[in-house]
């Protein structure tokens, strides 16, 4: 199972979000790449994972996911773990494995 979270904004409290979301799950166990995002925050992705997406919420919502986001995955027939690689005409960064080369970015 894949875990996404996307971190909405590039403030303090954002990067602090998605360098604990990286740490967190990487002392997990999963392969953990970071990016921009196609507007404004960032995304995360991890790999490696052997638990059903519904026990991945709690999670994600801690991590620092967003909510609106996890909350329209939870409906029928939305589609889930997604995080957009183009969005309103902007394109997302260059997935990386190095948290710190990311917030390097904004």
């Amino acid at each position: 199972m894949r875990i996404t979270i996307d971190i909405d904004g590039k403030g303090r409290k954002e990067k602090l979000k998605l360098i604990m979301a990286f740490y967190n799950l990487k002392y997990l166990g999963g392969r953990v790449y970071v990016r921009k995002s196609a507007s404004r925050g960032y995304h995360v992705k991890a790999h490696g994972f052997k638990i059903p997406f519904e026990k991945t919420i709690p999670l994600r919502l801690y991590l620092g996911d967003d909510e609106n986001r996890v909350s329209l995955e939870n409906k029928e027939k939305k589609p889930k773990n997604v995080l957009w690689t183009v969005k309103g005409g902007l394109e997302a960064g260059e997935w990386r494995n190095d948290v710190w080369e990311v917030l390097q970015e904004y």
